[in-house]
């Protein structure tokens, strides 16, 4: 085999030169993100797998599925330092500021993210984020997680369906999370999706996941 012409292309979420029997998976995530720009309920996704099946390459796919229909997309690889709190916020946060650029939903996306900042000052360390709007009390800040969290995406959801847009957030080795940030992300896309609102993660983790999911 000519090594230059050789399709077989190993790496860690290194995309091969065609996707096989992954259509079913791509298929799935298309429907979800057409469902919801028409204001349908839809579920976010969790893979699963051993190291090396292609979960990454899936993820990105997903990515460029949501460009291709008008959906912001965010993407975040976990380790075991990741804190969900710290993670959620800074990944709402870049969605909050692109959409603050479109004028029609300036404000929207001010007000968004004065919640988002008083989520940061309940549940982050000072100066761990910078969101230079004031904070706006009484949304985001009772200082319980899954509550708080449910607010922030509620928030990102109504935002990205009055831009006209959608937001979708990658998530990555998420067999890292602990099982109260694991419950409390569950929480909150079960909220946004009870709300039919324009924002679906899609997640990756060990084959451990699924029963991880189910004790959250």
């Amino acid at each position: 085999m000519d090594r230059v012409a050789n399709p077989y292309n190993p790496g860690a979420g290194s995309r091969p030169p065609l996707l096989v029997g992954r259509d079913t998976e791509i298929d799935g995530i298309t429907v979800a993100i057409r469902r919801l720009q028409r204001g349908r309920f839809e579920r976010s996704i969790i893979l699963k797998g051993l190291r090396g099946v292609g979960k990454t390459v899936l993820l990105n796919e997903f990515g460029r599925v949501a460009a291709e229909h008008d959906f912001l997309h965010e993407h975040l690889e976990a380790t075991e330092d990741t804190r969900v709190a710290a993670a959620m916020a800074s990944l709402a946060r870049r969605s909050l500021l692109e959409m603050s650029a479109t004028a029609r939903v300036k404000d929207r996306a001010s007000r968004a993210l004065g919640v988002l900042r008083s989520f940061v000052n309940v549940h982050l360390t000072s100066g761990d984020l910078r969101i230079d709007v004031d904070a706006c009390p009484g949304r985001a800040d009772s200082g319980e997680l899954d509550g708080d969290l449910s607010a922030v995406f509620v928030e990102l959801g109504e935002t990205a369906a009055e831009a006209g847009v959608g937001v979708l957030f990658t998530l990555d080795e998420i067999q890292y999370l602990t099982k109260a940030e694991l419950s409390a992300l569950i929480v909150g896309l079960h909220r946004v999706s009870q709300l039919s609102l324009p924002f679906i993660v899609a997640a990756a983790g060990l084959p451990s996941i699924p029963g991880l999911a189910g004790e959250a």
